[in-house]
């Protein structure tokens, strides 16, 4: 784990920010997006290294999203398997997370060449120049983090589990979807097996990766503002927000969720899947500029068979149409029996085409 072929070399010699994301092949649409979002808001002034942890991402895949990169913009995808197949079973696993939620572990000991460094959920969209978040002061800090809302409401089920064993207030238990890591100032060697001792010592934790964070950064991290984290779950899933969170962290959050600088889709509920809810616009206005929108919909909609076929036809147009074209051409070159058989075919291809070009233009 020592070796130098595990160690990342920053993508630009100067003003490089560096951004972490870790995902699953299933997230990558969402990545997508933020990825979108972040470039969106990117400055000219500055170099923007992004740095995609995973283990099972294909080439094709990959490619998708190597495509947005520009001239100060680097993406670069690094697999982690070979550090992650020693500790596979040392990973506990609940509800729907997966092995990705622990490749941030891998961070200080695979960016010893970096002084600071950004990790970023994949279920975020970035709404300013990600560079002003790089740019906080850190001073002392081990890490800067967003301080979780949920956790500070009265009553909250999981306020014994974070002062008995986590061992702080609950008004100190931060948010794992965005952090600042002040890598000066890590142990990067012994980081990773120190988050696996953590998680041992815990056990069966709810928020497994964040909890470990919680535990090891406790008397060191730099509390930031709401307005880099804010999530939706207070408002949609803890509905009792108003009542049970402190009048002033309530209100600093109604008003940060008007102008929010980074907006975290995090919980249960996410704007792909109920697109109906407040605030999913801040995501559905940067998808419609990617190349996944229509793959989005389609993953996602929940309708009679024919209507999502059509859907369907949206997604996979430009192999449709290749198709469509080379049966055109084939049905006046041959005769017979096969000339039928392209004459049929085009004719389907040609109503899905149609099918496609309709749904585009709703």
């Amino acid at each position: 784990m020592n070796n130098e072929t595990h160690k990342i070399l920053p993508a630009f010699e100067d003003k490089n920010i560096p951004i972490v994301f870790a995902t699953d092949i299933k997230f990558i649409p969402y990545l997508g997006v933020a990825i979108k979002s972040l470039i969106s808001n990117s400055s000219s002034d500055n170099n923007y290294d992004i740095v995609i942890l995973c283990n099972d991402i294909n080439e094709l895949r990959q490619e998708q999203i190597r495509s947005m990169k520009r001239k100060n913009i680097s993406i670069r995808f690094y697999n982690i398997s070979e550090l992650l197949n020693d500790y596979k079973n040392n990973l506990y696993l609940r509800a729907n997370y997966s092995n990705a939620i622990y490749y941030r572990f891998f961070i200080p000991q695979l960016f010893v060449k970096y002084n600071k460094i950004i990790y970023l959920d994949s279920d975020l969209i970035i709404n300013c120049d990600i560079a002003e978040v790089y740019n906080i002061n850190l001073n002392n800090a081990f890490i800067g983090a967003v301080k979780d809302l949920p956790r500070l409401r009265q009553g909250d089920y999981y306020n014994n589990f974070i002062t008995e064993k986590i061992g702080i207030d609950c008004n100190k238990y931060f948010n794992s979807g965005v952090l600042l890591f002040n890598l000066e100032k890590l142990d990067k060697e012994k980081f990773f097996n120190t988050c696996i001792n953590i998680l041992n010592i815990l056990k069966e934790p709810f928020f497994p990766d964040q909890d470990v964070f919680n535990y090891i950064f406790k008397n060191s991290v730099l509390y930031l503002d709401n307005k880099y984290n804010v999530s939706w779950n207070c408002i949609h899933f803890w509905k009792d927000s108003k009542k049970t969170l402190p009048p002033e962290t309530y209100n600093k959050y109604v008003e940060n969720l008007k102008h929010p600088k980074i907006f975290h889709y995090a919980g249960e509920y996410k704007p792909w899947k109920q697109p109906e809810l407040l605030y999913s616009e801040y995501f559905w206005q940067y998808a419609r500029q990617t190349s996944f929108y229509e793959e989005i919909i389609y993953l996602n909609t929940k309708i009679i068979p024919n209507t999502r076929n059509i859907i369907r036809n949206a997604v996979y147009r430009h192999k449709i149409y290749a198709q469509y074209l080379k049966c055109r051409i084939l049905k006046f070159l041959t005769f017979g029996d096969v000339k039928q058989h392209y004459s049929e075919k085009t004719s389907k291809l040609k109503k899905q085409v149609r099918d496609y070009r309709n749904t585009l233009k709703i």
